[in-house]
Protein backbone atom coordinates (compact mmCIF):
# COMPACT_ATOMS: atom_id res chain seq x y z
CA UNK A 1 0.00 0.00 0.00
CA UNK A 2 1.13 3.48 -0.97
CA UNK A 3 2.03 5.49 -4.21
CA UNK A 4 4.86 5.51 -6.81
CA UNK A 5 7.42 6.16 -4.37
CA UNK A 6 6.86 3.16 -2.46
CA UNK A 7 6.45 1.24 -5.54
CA UNK A 8 9.39 2.35 -6.82
CA UNK A 9 11.70 1.20 -3.81
CA UNK A 10 10.01 -1.80 -3.71
CA UNK A 11 9.04 -3.44 -7.04
CA UNK A 12 13.03 -3.37 -8.09
CA UNK A 13 13.46 -6.33 -5.29
CA UNK A 14 10.94 -8.43 -5.81
CA UNK A 15 11.90 -7.93 -9.89
CA UNK A 16 14.95 -9.97 -8.99
CA UNK A 17 12.56 -13.01 -6.77
CA UNK A 18 10.03 -13.17 -9.78
CA UNK A 19 7.32 -12.28 -6.62
CA UNK A 20 4.37 -10.67 -8.58
CA UNK A 21 2.39 -7.61 -6.25
CA UNK A 22 -0.34 -5.95 -5.97
CA UNK A 23 -0.42 -1.86 -5.71
CA UNK A 24 -3.50 -1.29 -3.17
CA UNK A 25 -2.85 3.11 -4.71
CA UNK A 26 -2.84 5.36 -1.18
CA UNK A 27 -0.61 8.32 -2.94
CA UNK A 28 -0.76 11.57 -4.57
CA UNK A 29 -0.41 11.05 -8.24
CA UNK A 30 -0.26 6.96 -8.08
CA UNK A 31 1.22 7.24 -12.23
CA UNK A 32 2.36 3.88 -11.64
CA UNK A 33 -0.65 2.01 -10.46
CA UNK A 34 -2.82 3.56 -13.21
CA UNK A 35 -0.57 2.64 -15.67
CA UNK A 36 -1.19 -1.10 -14.51
CA UNK A 37 -5.45 -0.31 -14.08
CA UNK A 38 -4.97 -0.87 -10.22
CA UNK A 39 -7.01 2.72 -9.67
CA UNK A 40 -9.73 1.07 -7.63
CA UNK A 41 -10.51 1.86 -4.26
CA UNK A 42 -7.68 0.10 -2.15
CA UNK A 43 -10.02 -1.75 0.39
CA UNK A 44 -11.72 -3.03 -3.18
CA UNK A 45 -8.79 -4.48 -4.75
CA UNK A 46 -7.58 -5.62 -1.49
CA UNK A 47 -10.44 -8.13 -1.26
CA UNK A 48 -9.66 -9.07 -4.93
CA UNK A 49 -6.40 -10.30 -5.02
CA UNK A 50 -7.29 -13.91 -5.24
CA UNK A 51 -8.58 -12.72 -8.89
CA UNK A 52 -6.18 -10.03 -9.72
CA UNK A 53 -4.63 -10.20 -13.38
CA UNK A 54 -0.92 -10.57 -12.81
CA UNK A 55 0.48 -7.65 -15.75
CA UNK A 56 4.47 -7.11 -16.67
CA UNK A 57 6.22 -4.30 -15.18
CA UNK A 58 9.38 -3.30 -16.64
CA UNK A 59 12.13 -1.38 -14.30
CA UNK A 60 14.97 -0.14 -16.13
CA UNK A 61 18.38 1.30 -14.90
CA UNK A 62 19.67 4.42 -15.57
CA UNK A 63 22.93 5.36 -15.97
CA UNK A 64 24.21 8.57 -15.37
CA UNK A 65 27.32 10.70 -14.65
CA UNK A 66 26.92 10.53 -10.81
CA UNK A 67 25.95 6.36 -10.85
CA UNK A 68 22.74 4.62 -11.39
CA UNK A 69 18.97 4.71 -10.64
CA UNK A 70 16.03 2.65 -11.21
CA UNK A 71 12.86 3.76 -12.80
CA UNK A 72 9.75 2.55 -14.19
CA UNK A 73 7.18 5.31 -14.67
CA UNK A 74 9.32 7.38 -16.68
CA UNK A 75 12.71 9.08 -17.19
CA UNK A 76 13.16 12.10 -18.19
CA UNK A 77 16.03 14.81 -19.24
CA UNK A 78 16.84 18.44 -20.81
CA UNK A 79 14.57 20.68 -20.03
CA UNK A 80 11.79 18.66 -17.89
CA UNK A 81 14.51 17.19 -15.67
CA UNK A 82 15.61 21.12 -15.03
CA UNK A 83 12.20 22.38 -14.34
CA UNK A 84 11.77 19.00 -11.69
CA UNK A 85 14.81 20.15 -10.14
CA UNK A 86 13.65 23.98 -9.77
CA UNK A 87 10.05 22.81 -8.32
CA UNK A 88 12.03 20.98 -5.72
CA UNK A 89 13.57 24.13 -4.12
CA UNK A 90 9.93 26.27 -4.76
CA UNK A 91 8.84 25.22 -0.70
CA UNK A 92 12.51 26.60 0.63
CA UNK A 93 12.07 29.65 -1.23
CA UNK A 94 8.59 30.24 -0.01
CA UNK A 95 9.76 29.64 3.38
CA UNK A 96 12.81 31.59 3.26
CA UNK A 97 10.34 34.80 1.55
CA UNK A 98 8.14 33.83 4.99
CA UNK A 99 11.31 34.53 7.01
CA UNK A 100 12.04 37.51 5.31
CA UNK A 101 8.85 39.29 5.66
CA UNK A 102 8.60 38.17 9.53
CA UNK A 103 12.29 40.53 9.99
CA UNK A 104 10.35 43.38 7.51
CA UNK A 105 7.21 43.53 9.86
CA UNK A 106 9.38 42.71 13.91
CA UNK A 107 9.50 45.72 16.35
CA UNK A 108 13.14 45.87 15.67
CA UNK A 109 13.11 46.84 12.05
Amino acid sequence: MGGDGTVQSIAPHLRETKIPFHILPSGTANNIAQCLGQTSNPELLATHLDHAEILALDVRMLEHRNGEKIFMEAAGMGIFAELIFEMQKWPQQSQMEMADSRKENSPEH
